[in-house]
């Protein structure tokens, strides 16, 4: 059975009066978010992505059994340089938020927290999905905090370090904990907004301890976490090997949140998405994926340009406003087939 999503967002005045102020302060990007919204969707668009993913690497310093780079992607790259986010953000006027990370450990890349601090001061929502490791390391828990992120998602895939330690090879079960403690009491001091939250993926090697994760997460100081049952193939022909099928019910559902509110903390689940022609992938409408090499693909479900690569962002506008409209035809159009890579979000997924 089909449960509808429960996803974490952030707060709607918070996020729509700083989307205000940005495109007050920056009046092309009002003028782009007032064509999107004339737009209605349609295939043809003259208008730039509001919503962009940004992998600064893809490196990780775990090998994590559902996601490891090093088994992702057949050719490594280099980490994206300041200069290239800089340079995109600036030429990106349409921008209103953005996620910096992809597969990888963002951290690892040296110009991580420079990136942030640049973009928050362009007035972009931004946000990103940490693994927790290197958060001691020079205070980088201090500076995300004083920075103004707008929401950090912590990785945590295990209640008990066995699990952790199993599914997040490479982790240290105590040292997730003391700086998911460093991240929660430094923000519940000194933080100005942020939003941390505790994101846990479900799979064969965790689903055992499934209604142990809010209380793990509540001792820690997180006051929201989800659940994914998201578990994907990247767009690839191969199976994931740790998907496991969506069995919980309702009622077990309704039971951890239940846990969750005597203990404090807010309980959210996000779905694999199931798409149809008639209500159709938005993704390709508004938002872009770059890589740590500059090259366009479509999606964070896909983020590999191994799979599918629409080109160097130095030809973004031939594939934005030309390359796309085949891609978003597709999208919704009965006649038009979906793309393979597409398919595990149309129709190919329980």
């Amino acid at each position: 059975m089909k449960i509808p999503n429960r996803t974490p967002v952030p707060n709607k005045f918070h996020y729509n009066s700083y989307r205000t102020l940005g495109c007050l302060q920056h009046p092309k990007r009002l003028w782009n978010y007032l064509k999107f919204k004339a737009a209605k969707f349609s295939s043809t668009i003259n208008y730039l992505p509001l919503l962009c993913d940004i992998e600064p690497n893809q490196v990780c310093n775990f090998k994590c059994k559902m996601c490891d780079p090093a088994v992702l992607f057949k050719v490594k790259r280099k980490q994206m340089t300041f200069e290239d986010f800089k340079r995109f953000i600036d030429e990106q006027y349409g921008l209103i938020e953005v996620k910096i990370q992809g597969v990888g450990e963002p951290l690892m890349n040296k110009d991580f927290l420079k990136m942030c601090e640049y973009a928050i001061g362009k007035k972009l929502w931004v946000r990103t999905t940490l693994n927790g490791s290197l958060l001691h390391k020079e205070d980088t828990f201090k500076h995300l905090i004083d920075i103004g992120i707008h929401d950090i998602n912590l990785s945590c895939d295990g209640a008990s370090k066995k699990t952790f330690e199993t599914i997040r090879q490479g982790g240290i079960w105590e040292l997730f904990l003391e700086n998911a403690k460093l991240l929660n009491d430094y923000n519940s001091q000194f933080g100005n907004g942020t939003k941390t939250r505790a994101w846990v993926v479900i799979q064969d090697g965790n689903k055992h301890e499934f209604f142990e994760f809010p209380k793990v997460f509540a001792d820690l100081g997180f006051k929201e976490m989800c659940y994914s049952f998201a578990m994907h193939n990247y767009g690839r022909d191969e199976e994931n090997a740790e998907d496991t099928p969506f069995d919980f019910t309702n009622e077990d559902l309704a039971q951890v949140m239940d846990i969750g509110e005597e203990l404090g903390i807010e309980v959210f689940w996000w779905q694999h998405p199931s798409f149809t022609k008639k209500q159709f992938c938005h993704i390709p409408f508004q938002r872009v994926y770059l890589t740590t090499d500059m090259h366009i693909v479509p999606c964070c479900y896909i983020a590999n340009q191994e799979v599918v690569d629409f080109g160097h962002y130095d030809d973004f506008k031939n594939i934005w406003f030309t390359k796309y409209n085949s891609f978003r035809d597709a999208m919704k159009d009965p006649d038009v087939e979906i793309r393979d890579y597409c398919k595990n979000c149309y129709g190919g997924k329980p």
